[in-house]
């Protein structure tokens, strides 16, 4: 149950998701804006912005953060 509380706090766009599930599956930022058609700022927005909202300090940690959560699934 605090599984799903928690995520419940933590709201991530769909955009969002999308980039840290590739980036769960080792797409680089410069892949992922190539698959995309992003600009690789754009998809470091989307990571910083997802970082933030998970409270980490970094992608990795961001990508395993969400999948406990159950945010993202790969």
């Amino acid at each position: 149950m605090q599984k799903e509380g928690a995520s419940l706090l933590v709201s991530l766009t769909d955009r969002e998701q999308e980039i840290l599930k590739w980036s769960a599956r080792g797409y680089t930022k410069a892949d992922i804006s190539g698959r995309l058609n992003l600009s690789i700022h754009t998809v470091d927005s989307h990571i910083r912005n997802s970082m933030r909202k998970l409270d980490t300090k970094n992608i990795t940690s961001a990508v395993v953060k969400a999948l406990n959560l159950g945010l993202i699934q790969i």
